[in-house]
């Protein structure tokens, strides 16, 4: 899990936990009231360890690879109680093993947090149904509200705890009902922010065909080859062992597990925008259990075989996602070009396919602050701190166009390939763009048609030079990115509109 810990650039969520976690705590709160109260246990966590660790990405990394890790123990301590301690030992490195752990474990967000929360209340709720008393109804309470308070998409694994536990002794259902009861309602301050706060996730698309395919590659091991794998020894897992806590009870605590609650957010979904395919991670303990009893099931040289295909599936994946871009956006290349390219006289302007002071500057772009600052940011009005948001507030358009008359070079980054409309940067001229997975920069420069010291026919035929020249090295599949920058991680090419 440590290794390639800093591989991956930062990608948006990350930044948005960099630029709530870098404010003083007062601040910090005061933004809770406006944005992001669903993730406010998280950035008070993220918040400490950035005064005690620094805010360097290993450090905010750090504690998603100890939830990850502790993740993986209690994955193994339910194997071990549903079915055998080989069973356990199993399921806890198959769940450590999955890139979709990795992944998250590697990431300045909650999700991790999450799954470990997850693992720990489904183990506790075992302990609970085998041992009904106070204590351990007490703890199985503080896990379900520790779960809520880092997501609350995470409290549908009651439902499925709900099954599990009428199937397994309904003469205890009532009591449990009272310890996840306490254990929801703990959660009602946050969940009252964020129903006020719901417009935030109101961008997010409707889940389909789509969503689900890569939801059933995610948690089964991110590829087609790892999903087979990981399916048959999941049913393998299913098969009757002939002990009394053999299948049935491993069946009745990890079906639920994995398939409620994607079921209940996918149909929410169809009335309110609500599905992200991270806000069901929490599966993934479930899913390593059955396959872990699967593996323990066959025999020894069917386990190593399995052991090692499964390995083999998985690795590339994991490979990837320690890459630059690998957990979705490269910021990181962006801001290195800047730092690189960029002069202190430059402008830099944030474009997201429309024009809306309200949107202020994207999250990312304070990720890396060494590159976006090296340009000067025209188009903002107010920083997050000051605006208690995440993104602070922009000019307005007469604004941006005023301050746009006095610089020579104008950047313009954006997430996505959107068009960039000329009436945003009049009398300029696109020279280059580079791409870094989703981020992308493009550089203009402002046209001269007459001078003092040239005429306008020579300063004409100078541009045509200089775009030609481009154009030749572009063709020849040159990449040309400027002295220092990560020239190797830069997709460059000139925009056949220039």
């Amino acid at each position: 899990m440590l290794t390639g810990l800093n591989g991956a650039s930062y990608w948006g969520d990350e930044a948005a936990t960099v630029t709530a976690a870098s404010r003083p705590l007062p601040g910090l709160l005061r933004m809770l009231t406006h944005v992001d109260a669903v993730h406010g246990t998280y950035y008070l966590l993220a918040w400490t360890q950035e005064h005690l660790a620094g805010d360097s990405a290993v450090a905010l990394r750090l504690p998603s690879v100890a939830a990850a890790a502790a993740g993986a123990a209690a994955t193994a301590a339910i194997g071990r109680r549903v079915r055998s301690a080989r069973a356990g030992l199993l399921a806890g490195l198959i769940f450590a093993g999955l890139p979709a752990v990795s992944l998250w474990g590697q990431n300045a967000r909650s999700y991790a947090m999450v799954m470990a929360c997850a693992a720990v209340a489904s183990l506790a709720l075992l302990r609970f149904l085998d041992r009904p008393d106070n204590g351990r109804l007490a703890l199985y309470a503080g896990a379900v509200a520790a779960l809520g308070y880092l997501n609350l998409f995470a409290l549908l694994l009651v439902p499925a705890h709900a099954v599990t536990t009428w199937s397994g002794d309904r003469g205890r259902f009532g009591r449990w009902a009272a310890g996840a009861s306490a254990g929801a309602l703990a959660v009602t301050p946050v969940a009252a922010l964020g129903y006020l706060q719901r417009d935030q996730v109101a961008w997010l698309p409707g889940p389909g065909v789509d969503s689900l395919q890569d939801l059933l590659t995610t948690l089964l091991g991110g590829s087609v080859i790892s999903a087979v794998l990981i399916a048959m020894l999941a049913g393998a897992g299913l098969r009757p062992t002939g002990s009394a806590d053999g299948s049935g009870r491993t069946g009745w605590l990890c079906l639920p597990w994995i398939g409620m609650p994607p079921a209940l957010l996918f149909a929410a979904s169809i009335w309110i925008h609500a599905y992200a395919i991270h806000y069901v991670l929490f599966c993934l303990p479930a899913i390593a259990v059955l396959a872990g009893a699967g593996l323990a099931s066959l025999p020894r040289p069917g386990q190593v075989i399995m052991a090692v295909l499964l390995l083999a599936a998985t690795v590339p994946v994991q490979w990837s996602i320690r890459q630059p871009d690998g957990h979705g956006d490269d910021i990181r290349g962006g801001a290195s070009l800047l730092a690189a390219d960029a002069r202190a006289s430059d402008a830099l302007i944030f474009w997201r396919g429309i024009w809306d002071p309200a949107d202020g500057i994207p999250d990312w772009a304070y990720a890396y602050p060494y590159g976006f600052t090296r340009p000067r940011d025209i188009e903002q009005a107010r920083t997050p701190a000051q605006a208690d948001s995440l993104f602070g507030r922009g000019v307005s358009y007469r604004v941006l166009q005023r301050r746009l008359r006095g610089f020579q070079r104008v950047w313009v980054a954006e997430h996505a390939d959107i068009p960039v409309p000329r009436w945003l940067t009049p009398g300029l001229r696109l020279t280059r763009t580079w791409q870094f997975d989703y981020i992308v920069l493009r550089l203009y420069i402002r046209i001269h048609i007459a001078s003092t010291h040239c005429n306008s026919s020579a300063t004409l035929r100078d541009i045509r030079v200089m775009r030609d020249a481009h154009a030749r090295e572009y063709h020849c599949g040159l990449r040309h990115p400027g002295p220092g920058s990560p020239g190797d991680r830069i997709r460059g090419h000139r925009d056949p509109g220039a």
